[in-house]
């Protein structure tokens, strides 16, 4: 699944949840009872996944959710007016896009790192003392600057809470925007952000802000499950597939592929005379170019070879496309520090399928045999078998 669409499913969730949201009064009882308890019941199997995952980021996001739903449901009733609710519906708010920037923007290094983790776990108690020194001792003008609404028809929200969302969404969806790589944990925490808003906004409609929790905690737990996907099938240090989904993939082609098998020519003395930085950076950079041919799927087999499958295509159909590739790679120049520049060049085994009986394993043992007689005739081209 691309990174775009992993927006599509969280945009649709987020979008269903708001509408349904709108027509809570309207469902049965029973269901309206089930609704309390659901974001708890999540939670616990989003604790439970991640800790399977040796992710330790989506407990603290969980968390939070939690937090949040335990006091909306039952420190905050609507009929409730007190110095203690009334300051806890302007701080909450306030600590949600702070806490969710803070986990978002914090390394996630598995559950097994005591003392990292540990002081995550403290951060997180922290401020839950924090929050309960307030109620107990926080002067009511304080408070009442706290609440100071909006004036905004619609929003029911303190001014001040208004101002952090709308800076952490945005520093949320520019960080996403520029890192290279993004998780899509890291995608589902803007959409988490502005479910628990809503939620909080619409905080006087009964089981809304538990609905939401429930739907914000699920996108937590999907997104664990789809980004543990993506580390079983993409090569970590390129960013193609892996040879796990190169392999899957061979199930659902049909009866006409060609494949391809690459190798970086002489890469052994990149790695030998520039170190293995050096011959990390020339992976990459094959990689990208690799990553460009429209008219297939490429996948790091291992080391320094390559595979691109070519569903529908014949041999003579994409001759051009690796061609192409191969003069890109030549035509790039690998700067190494202190030792001038270098160049980079590729060959490539072609082969297509030919008879019913042929299976991709076979046609992929072909297409490496035509890459060895490209070897054999001095590398830096592209041979078909």
């Amino acid at each position: 699944m691309s990174n775009s669409k992993h927006y599509i499913w969280l945009f649709g969730l987020s979008a269903l949840a708001v509408f349904y949201a709108a027509d809570i009064s309207n469902w049965s009882k029973n269901i309206l009872s089930l609704i309390e308890f659901l974001p708890y019941l999540i939670i616990i199997f989003g604790t439970f996944i991640s800790l399977f995952m040796n992710r330790f980021l989506p407990i603290l996001l969980l968390g939070t959710i939690g937090i949040l739903n335990l006091a909306s449901s039952y420190y905050l009733p609507v009929e409730t007016i007190s110095v203690s609710a009334v300051m806890l519906s302007a701080i909450l708010p306030l600590l949600l896009p702070i806490n969710l920037m803070l986990w978002a923007w914090l390394p996630e290094k598995g559950i097994h790192n005591s003392f990292y983790n540990l002081s995550l776990a403290i951060v997180f108690l922290i401020q839950i003392v924090i929050v309960y020194y307030f109620m107990v001792n926080l002067p009511i003008n304080f408070v009442a600057m706290l609440n100071t609404g909006a004036d905004i028809k619609a929003i029911n929200l303190p001014i001040l809470v208004v101002v952090a969302i709308i800076l952490s969404w945005l520093l949320m969806v520019l960080r996403n925007a520029y890192l290279e790589r993004i998780d899509v944990i890291d995608k589902a925490i803007i959409f988490v952000l502005l479910l628990l808003v809503f939620g909080l906004n619409q905080l006087q409609e009964p089981y809304v802000f538990s609905w939401l929790s429930s739907v914000s905690a699920l996108l937590i737990v999907l997104s664990i499950i789809f980004d543990s996907h993506k580390i079983a099938y993409t090569d970590q240090l390129t960013g193609l597939g892996s040879r796990r989904a190169l392999l899957e993939y061979f199930l659902s082609l049909g009866k006409t592929y060609s494949i391809a098998m690459m190798d970086i020519d002489h890469f052994k003395k990149f790695n030998d005379t520039y170190g293995h930085d050096v011959g990390d950076k020339v992976l990459k950079m094959v990689a990208n170019e690799l990553a460009k041919i429209s008219t297939g799927n490429s996948y790091r087999y291992g080391g320094e070879e390559f595979t691109v499958v070519f569903p529908k295509k014949t041999a003579k159909e994409v001759m051009g496309a690796l061609e192409e590739v191969r003069a890109n790679i030549e035509n790039l120049v690998l700067n190494v520090d202190n030792k001038g520049k270098q160049k980079v060049t590729v060959s490539f085994g072609l082969a297509e399928k030919e008879s019913n009986e042929e299976t991709p394993e076979e046609v992929l043992k072909y297409a490496d045999e035509a890459l060895y007689k490209a070897k054999e005739k001095g590398r830096n081209r592209v041979e078909e078998y």
